[in-house]
């Protein structure tokens, strides 16, 4: 009655909590990652949620009095049930149940109505093509596990693809903020490389002293780490204020991983803030380099040198995590596989009589493949940044590249 999970891949899952749509509550609603008092340094706080899911993140920020939520999610399955029926839309009319007089009872929709708030603004749309859209304007762009690790069901997540976490992401960011805006941005595994990505994108973006625009939080309980980014540079008040407060009496709830403390000052985050991640890459058991546009990978964290015989014994499906390299593994066997076993077989028609093509004109076609493949891959990905939607840009490269070359 109180708690509903939208569940992804099945695996991941976005958080739905039940709202009878009354915000005087007596007991207002406690979320892990507060972010109340964020909103609080501002008169009309603009507030986004990147993959708000089930409307979490919302909540969080209506409760907390922001002037304005978006709400950019970029599956539109999961806005059409927050928006249409249960759990989140119309009313909803039970038909076998009625009131003394014979009339249906009606009862209020699962969530009360959240999207329909006058302050929410609901985007189906890629988080990075929504932010591009918004420059210095944003108070608050909070993000709450906007990647999971729900392509692991496929056993894909290291090779797949993710821009919410590349060194051109971190300038998105910084460009859209307001003059006083932060960001606050979660991960429980990535958090060395968005820290030497977000450092990286400050540094060309001409930000004097990065790392005092930044904090990183360490939740034990919940096992996750916040980084904190702030167009202005951080005081020790904002840094630990946010969250509901760094205290000793709270070390085992949040900590600080920049600035550490000396007990935590050997830990890798802050090593990658005060000494550069390259003067770290060498002795972390990871990859901690930035991601860019061109290498997205983020997942990816294993390095040649943990492959080792003892390492591939206890292989499992989150080694790529503590640094083993499953997923270039995975690439290297594919192309092993490729050519050793798909090509021959595709070539066995010249083993037979008959007319064929020479050798020269047969790689002529073979490299014109391969070069229209090439090109329309890196259009796609660009396209996909700049519209938000990849249909619509592999529908529009893929046209507009067949008709040209026709």
């Amino acid at each position: 009655p109180e708690y509903r999970a939208i569940n992804i891949d099945n695996l991941a899952n976005s958080g739905v909590i039940g709202f009878d749509g009354n915000w005087d509550r007596e007991e207002p609603f406690e979320f892990d990652l507060d972010v109340s008092y964020l909103i609080d340094r501002f008169d009309a706080c603009r507030f986004v949620s990147l993959g708000a899911g089930g409307g979490m993140d919302v909540m969080k920020a209506l409760q907390a009095g922001a002037a304005e939520v978006h709400a950019v999610e970029v599956n539109r399955h999961i806005n059409r049930m927050m928006l249409e029926g249960d759990p989140a839309g119309y009313i909803i009319r039970d038909s076998t149940v009625s009131d003394s007089t014979g009339a249906l009872i009606t009862t209020p929709a699962y969530t009360g109505f959240l999207y329909y708030d006058q302050r929410v603004k609901v985007a189906t749309e890629d988080a990075r093509t929504y932010v591009r859209r918004h420059r210095n304007t944003l108070d608050v762009i909070f993000s709450l596990s906007s990647n999971t690790r729900d392509a692991l069901a496929s056993g894909s997540l290291a090779i797949a693809e993710n821009y919410l976490f590349t060194k051109e992401a971190f300038e998105d960011y910084w460009l859209a903020l307001s003059d006083e805006g932060f960001l606050s941005m979660e991960h429980q595994v990535y958090m060395p490389r968005l820290v030497s990505a977000a450092l990286l994108a400050l540094e060309e973006l001409g930000v004097e002293e990065p790392r005092d625009h930044i904090a990183v939080y360490d939740f034990p309980l919940l096992r996750r780490n916040v980084l904190l980014l702030s167009k202005r540079p951080l005081t020790d008040e904002i840094r630990t204020s946010v969250y509901r407060g760094v205290t000793p009496a709270r070390q085992d709830t949040v900590r600080l991983l920049y600035p550490a403390s000396d007990s935590l000052a050997d830990n890798l985050i802050n090593r990658i803030v005060t000494d550069g991640w390259r003067g770290q890459s060498d002795h972390a058991a990871i990859d901690i380099s930035p991601t860019t546009d061109d290498r997205p990978f983020v997942a990816q964290l294993g390095k040649w040198e943990n492959l080792t015989r003892e390492n591939l014994n206890e292989l499992n499906r989150f080694s790529e995590f503590q640094g083993f390299p499953l997923s270039k593994l995975i690439v290297v066997i594919i192309l092993l596989v490729v050519t050793c076993l798909t090509l021959p077989l595709n070539l066995l028609p010249y083993l037979r009589r008959g007319v064929k093509l020479r050798p020269v004109p047969w790689l002529y076609f073979f490299a014109i493949g391969v070069a229209f493949m090439a090109v329309e891959v890196v259009l796609i990905q660009r396209y996909a940044l700049f519209i938000g939607t990849s249909l619509y840009s592999i529908a529009t490269v893929l046209l507009t590249l067949l008709i040209a070359a026709g």
